[in-house]
């Protein structure tokens, strides 16, 4: 495991940041004992043994091959849930290590098995082969539905000679992405959106208000611990002119990048349209809400519509509908901007 004077550890950190290359470290570790201070508590090791060479100067678990002794790996069972996404890794080094395939190498896998002990799927990225210093492997895995047991686990290909060294290992539950929903323009006069999270968790919300010409006119970043739901407002420039302008946002959790993004349009000061979403996720027509409650179906004749409207319907969505006479008031719906 890592040890050593905070100055090295900071340089070192600036180093993996600037590689981009190196394994992510993730909180909270599902593994217990992943750096192997506590020698191999916890993990199943026959065949290989603890010692005092790991990447900082403290501990690792090391390993060379013996054809006498037969293929080993070396794991710890996680506590994890079906659907879940794990990220995981481990840091290795190698000597002289061969192997009779192209995919030979020590590397880092994790894998599931059913309730029967079955084997289900795995994840194995492409190892370390030959010499090399300390090395990063990672990978994502999601948990397959019908999985009862998950181990992680680090080992030599099959068939491979020379020396392997590994420490700092990780597996973390990759948190849930976010739901991200525009509401539009509030009554206050301001954009609104609501945030859902599966689970409590931070996130951060980039915004960006365009112009019609898709220039930049105000742009925000926040960060927000959100336990359910969460509306935001985005606060719109004051004096801000009539016109058509787009509000781009995305909202990322903190361990999981690469989150949702919408693009809302708005209309300031201009006509009002006939149908639109309000800032509670309800449908107004002419200024009044509306629950939409149709049927669809390529049906105009009245007997049909008398029908409809006796069984509690209110709209339609039906492409040959208003060109006759309507004595039932529906609306009919195309998608929303259509609705009337």
């Amino acid at each position: 495991m890592s040890t050593g004077n905070p100055y090295r550890a900071l340089l070192l950190a600036s180093c993996w940041l600037a590689a981009g290359a190196q394994a992510n470290v993730c909180a909270p570790n599902l593994l217990i004992n992943p750096g192997f201070e506590q020698g191999a508590q916890a993990w199943r090791s026959a065949g290989a043994r603890v010692v005092a060479a790991g990447r900082g100067g403290g501990a690792a678990l090391y390993y060379r091959p013996s054809p006498a002794e037969g293929y080993h790996t070396f794991s710890q069972r996680l506590s994890v849930q079906p659907g879940q996404t794990i990220d995981f890794g481990a840091w290795i080094r190698v000597h002289n290590v061969r192997g009779a395939t192209g995919d030979n190498g020590a590397s880092v896998y994790l894998q599931s098995f059913d309730a029967q002990g079955r084997f289900l799927e795995g994840s194995y990225p492409r190892g370390v082969s030959g010499s090399a210093d300390w090395q990063p492997i990672r990978a994502r895995y999601t948990v397959p539905a019908q999985a009862a047991r998950v181990t992680l686990g680090v080992y030599l290909r099959r068939y491979s000679s020379g020396e392997a060294w590994f420490d700092d290992l990780y597996a973390c539950v990759r948190p849930p992405q976010p739901a991200l929903y525009p509401l539009g323009v509030g009554q206050n006069g301001n954009a609104q959106t609501l945030i859902e999270v599966a689970s409590a968790q931070r996130v951060q919300v980039d915004s960006r208000l365009l112009d019609r010409q898709g220039r930049t006119i105000k742009s925000s970043s926040q960060r927000l611990q959100i336990d359910k739901r969460h509306r935001l407002q985005f606060d719109l420039p004051p004096a801000l002119p009539a016109g058509e302008y787009r509000l781009r946002q995305q909202v990322t959790a903190t361990m999981a990048p690469q989150g949702p993004s919408s693009e809302v349009p708005l209309e300031l000061g201009l006509p009002a349209a006939a149908v639109s979403i309000d800032a509670d996720g309800f449908t107004r027509k002419a200024g009044q809400r509306i629950f939409p409650l149709g049927i669809y179906a390529d049906i105009t004749s009245e007997r049909h519509l008398a029908r409809i409207a006796a069984a509690g319907f209110n709209s339609v969505l039906n492409y040959n509908y208003g060109n006759g006479k309507d004595p039932y008031g529906f609306s009919v719906v195309h998608n929303a901007r259509d609705c009337r």
